[in-house]
């Protein structure tokens, strides 16, 4: 025994397109780019679970303790990544420096993103956008120009 409801549809291109499969009587049907849809946040997040477990179970050995003194001073890198080298060189842990870096570029786009909320203000008049992006700069070449020397005077002025 089966049981059929019909609707009440006035509308008899409504009605027509509804018993052509084009409603949500559909089900019958393949299924599989529905399936990627809905389980495709479920696998990032299981994906991510098991990146985060494999790397508290077996952690890499990033903080030991880095030796700036293996690396001789002829061996530089190209001129813009001369700032990072340095705050790598004369930082005693690997993972801080590593954070550093990531800090530095973070800076750069908060400065960006900051720089230009407003589509109506006047470059001319971002004092303190400039002034950081100043600061910025300067400490960068300051440290760009500790990375050319010992280690023991990488930190120019100091």
């Amino acid at each position: 025994m089966c049981v059929v409801k019909v609707a009440n549809i006035k509308s008899c291109m409504l009605l027509a397109k509804l018993s052509c499969g084009m409603g949500h009587n559909s089900y019958g049907e393949a299924a599989w780019p529905n399936d990627i849809v809905y389980i495709f946040a479920v696998l990032i997040y299981g994906l991510g679970v098991l990146i985060f477990g494999l790397s508290i179970a077996c952690p890499l050995e990033i903080m030991s303790c880095s030796n700036a003194f293996s690396t001789p001073l002829e061996i530089l890198p190209e001129w813009y990544l001369l700032l990072c080298f340095n705050l790598l060189r004369i930082v005693t842990s690997k993972g801080i420096g590593v954070k550093e870096m990531v800090i530095l570029v973070l800076i750069i786009i908060c400065l960006c993103i900051i720089e230009n909320v407003s589509v109506y203000s006047n470059p001319f008049r971002r004092a303190i956008m400039v002034c950081v992006t100043l600061v910025y700069s300067i400490f960068a070449i300051w440290l760009s120009v500790g990375s050319l020397v010992r280690i023991d005077k990488a930190l120019p002025l100091l």
